[in-house]
């Protein structure tokens, strides 16, 4: 990711641009993949791509996307996005962690590991992301962050593997 990208995401966040604003331009550049290639084409007028970004996105993010044009920028919004949602969480002492699983949790096993993450992190509130692997062969894998905790069978068997490498 280009540190430019953590710049714009810090600025929308400064900007206190709102949420719904955010996963509204989201959803329109995701739903509609090659706009940002036109965003990014030379042969297209800084004005046609304004009057684009002006007919398709919220009021409140216009500028900072015609910015990003200008200094030709657009190829990394998705990423400015992706930072500003990370900033966001953790403005509201929030966290997002990745479960990675091969069978899927109770409910009360989803809430013990929210409850874990809280205590661990410090945070009122976990965003869980619910990701079913059936390559683990069983176990989990939770993310947060750059810190991974793998009990998968997939795990255990490519540190055995290391193990023998290493005699």
């Amino acid at each position: 990711m280009r540190r430019i990208a953590v710049t714009y995401g810090k600025v929308l966040l400064e900007l206190n641009i709102s949420e719904s604003s955010i996963n509204e331009s989201k959803k329109i550049l995701i739903e509609n993949s090659d706009l940002i290639e036109v965003f990014e084409n030379p042969r297209i007028s800084e004005e046609e791509k304004n009057h684009v970004i002006e007919k398709l996105f919220p009021k409140e993010i216009q500028n900072c996307l015609k910015t990003m044009i200008v200094n030709q920028d657009m190829d990394c919004v998705l990423d400015a996005i992706s930072q500003w949602e990370e900033m966001n969480r953790e403005k509201k002492h929030g966290i997002l962690a990745v479960y990675r699983y091969v069978t899927k949790p109770s409910e009360s096993q989803i809430s013990r590991i929210k409850e874990y993450l809280k205590k661990e992190y410090k945070a009122e509130h976990v965003e869980l992301q619910m990701i079913e692997d059936a390559t683990l062969i069983g176990g989990f894998i939770l993310q947060v962050k750059d810190r991974v905790i793998d009990r998968s069978t997939k795990g255990k068997l490519r540190n055995m593997r290391q193990n023998i490498v290493r005699r």
